[in-house]
């Protein structure tokens, strides 16, 4: 998720953002309760995913973040759709 932020920001502005990364994390606690620790910091960064490490096994740890990352690349292709979510996906990771 963190990967997609600036380009997001880009797009939608922090604000944004900000609002999307909080509903993501909001939504997904009902399938990933320790998501409840996740905090949408003012520039948009999320804090306190690293921090479930410790609290949870890295499973679980790793299923919250897909968790997000799902829940976002949902809500893009709601909001700006499936062409323009894909072009923005695949351009960011196409230089990985």
């Amino acid at each position: 998720m963190q990967r997609l932020r600036q380009p997001l920001i880009t797009l939608a502005g922090v604000a944004g953002f900000r609002s999307a990364a909080f509903s993501c994390s909001d939504v997904g606690q009902g399938e990933a309760p320790s998501l409840s620790a996740v905090q949408v910091a003012a520039d948009g960064s999320l804090q306190g995913l690293n921090e479930l490490r410790p609290q949870v096994d890295a499973d679980q740890a790793r299923e919250a973040g897909i968790i997000l990352i799902t829940q976002l690349l949902g809500l893009l292709v709601r909001v700006v759709g499936e062409a323009v979510t894909l072009q923005l996906v695949t351009s960011e990771f196409s230089r990985l």
